[in-house]
C-alpha cells in the first residue's frame, strides 16, 4: 500500500507541474510590446493573476487590435485556439502566425510586413494582406480559403492553383506578370489592375509586345499611357 501511495503522489506531482508549464506569464518577455501586453491582460486574464491558464488560452479565439500603433505581436503563438485575428493598420514588420494551425481569418492590411508564412494555418478561409511589403506569398496549403486580397505589395507570382474555394481574389498593384486562375472554378470576383513589369524599349522608342511573359494579348488591354500599340505583320 505504502508503494501505491508513492506512486500516486509522484504521478499528481507530474501533473501539477505539466499544467504549471504551461501556463505563460504576461510580461515584457512573452509580450514585449506594451500595447499588446495590456490588450492580452484586459481581456484575456480573467483573475487578473498576470498568468494566461489552459483555460484562458483556450477561451482566446478573437484577437482585434486595429489600429493600436503594435510594433510587435509576439506573444501570438501562444494562443493556439485563435480563430480570428484583425490587426490592420499597426506597424508590424513580422508576424509569426505558425502556431496557430486553427486560425480562420486573418487581417494584416496597412503594416509593414516582407514576409507572412501561412502554410500552417490549413483552416483558413479569409485573408487580407494589402498594402504591406510582401515580396512572396505561399498559401499553396490553405486549400480552405474562400476570400484573399493581397494587393499593394511586391509580389512577382502568386499561385493559387490549390486554392480551388477561392470565391473573391485582389492582387493588384503588385509586379504579377502572369496569373493563372483555371482552377479556381468557384471565383466570381478578380482584381488584378495596375501590376507592373519593366521593359527596356529600343533606341528608336519600340518594344516588341510578344517578349512579355505570360502569354500577354495587346488587344485585351486598353487605356495606355505614354505610347501606343501597333498591331504589325
Amino acid at each position: 500500500m505504502k508503494h501505491k501511495w508513492i506512486i500516486l503522489t509522484a504521478v499528481l506531482l507530474l501533473c501539477l507541474c505539466a499544467g504549471a508549464a504551461a501556463q505563460v506569464e504576461i510580461n515584457k518577455t512573452n509580450f514585449p510590446d506594451g500595447t499588446f501586453r495590456a490588450y492580452v491582460t484586459r481581456e484575456f486574464d480573467s483573475n487578473s493573476d498576470k498568468v494566461l491558464s489552459d483555460a484562458e488560452i483556450a477561451l482566446a479565439t478573437r484577437i482585434d487590435v486595429r489600429g493600436m500603433g503594435i510594433q510587435s505581436l509576439q506573444g501570438i503563438e501562444y494562443f493556439a485556439a485563435l480563430e480570428y485575428l484583425d490587426c490592420y493598420d499597426n506597424n508590424l514588420t513580422s508576424l509569426d502566425v505558425s502556431r496557430c494551425t486553427v486560425l480562420e481569418k486573418l487581417g494584416c492590411v496597412g503594416n509593414s510586413l516582407t514576409s507572412l508564412d501561412v502554410s500552417r494555418c490549413t483552416a483558413l478561409e479569409w485573408l487580407e494582406c494589402d498594402g504591406n511589403n510582401l515580396t512572396s506569398l505561399d498559401v499553396s496549403r490553405c486549400t480552405a480559403l474562400e476570400w484573399l486580397y493581397c494587393g499593394g505589395n511586391n509580389l512577382t507570382s502568386l499561385d493559387v492553383s490549390r486554392c480551388t474555394a477561392l470565391a473573391s481574389l485582389g492582387c493588384g498593384g503588385n509586379n504579377l506578370t502572369s496569373l493563372d486562375v483555371s482552377r479556381c472554378t468557384a471565383l466570381d470576383w478578380l482584381y488584378c489592375i495596375n501590376n507592373a513589369y519593366d521593359i527596356q524599349v529600343t533606341s528608336n522608342g519600340f518594344f516588341n509586345l510578344r517578349m512579355l511573359p505570360g502569354n500577354f494579348v495587346p488587344s485585351r488591354a486598353y487605356n495606355w499611357t505614354g505610347g501606343s500599340v501597333s498591331v504589325g505583320a
